[in-house]
């Protein structure tokens, strides 16, 4: 996934060059409409090594949607079907570049395994020198030393499995991840005042109590979704089992939290290895590679 908050960038140019003059046009295809990729038709994806999703807009709500674009990503095999003709099964050796300046493009779950997400530096855009410049390069000729660059590299020892984290991606997870978790997040990294402050690095708080807390975050955030005290702690359940606790001589259900333990629940929900990964992100990756 490729992002830029600018027009003019020039995600379309490098996209395009790499399409048309390295791997040859017949084996690309671009389309300005993701639900392209699901429609039931799908001849036009016989045959390609590389597909440019252009301008990607704000995803589509759905756990289906969600699925099929990642059974699509993932898939070695699929049934092509044409109108009127019998179905066969082609190999899929296809590759997926998602260009977008929306912000929530791509829906991520907190274990992604798929999208290298990329923040684009925005410092040229619209410069008409710099981009005239560049596209004098564009050819086939460039095309062609950059394919033979990319055919000597020695990959020997390179994972692609091993997905470079990046800030862009941990805020794309963040945006996705449900409100009760976004709301733990904020608890234990003190947003919340002093009124849900931890003493000593713990607290405990009845299930009412914190789901109280929780409207008023939701209020303050003006993101409220309907999600009801039920649908609250089952989510909260996640980080922290909830049980039976007695504050100022009244029993009810609630929480003992601490907040190391609900610090490593939240990491490893997220599948991150750090405090940092989650609040203040970083890229992994060095510019220059």
């Amino acid at each position: 996934l490729l992002k830029s908050s600018s027009q003019g960038a020039g995600k379309n140019s490098v996209c395009e060059f790499f399409g048309n003059n390295v791997i040859c046009e017949q084996y690309m295809r671009i389309i300005d409409d993701i639900d392209n990729l699901l429609c039931r038709f799908n001849g036009k994806s016989e045959n390609k090594l590389f597909t440019i999703c252009d301008e990607v807009r704000n995803y589509r709500k759905g756990d289906d949607f969600e699925g099929l674009l990642n059974s699509i990503i993932t898939r070695k095999t699929f049934e092509v079907e044409l109108k009127g003709k019998e179905r066969r099964d082609v190999v899929d050796l296809n590759n997926y570049i998602f260009l977008t300046n929306n912000d929530h493009a791509i829906k991520l779950n907190n274990t992604d395994r798929r999208f290298l997400c990329l923040d684009l530096d925005n410092s040229m855009a619209n410069n008409r020198d710099y981009f005239a410049s560049l596209y004098k390069q564009i050819n086939d000729e460039s095309g062609n030393h950059f394919f033979h660059w990319l055919a000597t590299r020695d990959i020997s020892t390179w994972n692609p499995n091993m997905i470079p984290s990046t800030k862009l991606k941990m805020e794309l997870k963040l945006n996705n991840i449900p409100l009760p978790i976004q709301f733990m997040i904020d608890l234990v990294d003190g947003e919340l005042g002093d009124k849900l402050a931890f003493e000593d690095g713990k607290k405990t708080i009845h299930t009412d109590e914190l789901y109280m807390d929780f409207k008023s975050w939701i209020d303050r955030n003006g993101e409220w979704d309907g999600i009801t005290k039920q649908a609250f702690s089952k989510h909260i359940n996640k980080l922290k089992t909830s049980k039976k606790i007695k504050i100022n001589g009244i029993s009810k259900q609630g929480f003992n939290l601490e907040i190391l333990e609900l610090k490593g629940s939240i990491m490893k929900h997220m599948g991150v290895t750090s405090w940092d990964d989650i609040c203040s992100p970083e890229d992994d990756i060095v510019p220059n590679d």
